[in-house]
């Protein structure tokens, strides 16, 4: 029970730093922001390919309505269609930049 309860309290200062370095590994980045609001700090965390997508309003909405996994996959597939349309955008204006 008691180390049910010490892995409660202080496990998410043993597990936060090993996701930080993972995910700096793969390429992401640690939003400054607080993008979601709980009480717990790896609630707060938010780690994006691009940096600019900490400050993207549409993001921060659909992270506030859901919390749980749902929200993060929404978030995902949000963020996934923008930078589609955004690389679809900058390939109708320039069309031979890919090459």
């Amino acid at each position: 029970m008691f180390l049910g309860i010490g892995l409660a309290v202080f496990g998410g200062l043993l597990v936060n730093p090993i996701w930080a370095y993972t995910f700096k590994e793969a390429g992401y980045s640690r939003c400054n922001t607080v993008i979601v609001r709980a009480n717990k700090q790896f609630f707060n965390d938010a780690w994006v390919l691009e940096p600019a997508d900490c400050y993207d309003r549409g993001l921060k909405q659909i992270l506030h309505e859901d919390h749980g996994k749902r929200g993060f996959e929404k978030g995902a597939r949000y963020l996934e269609k923008k930078h589609q349309f955004l690389q679809s955008r900058e390939a109708v204006h320039n069309p031979g930049a890919g090459l």
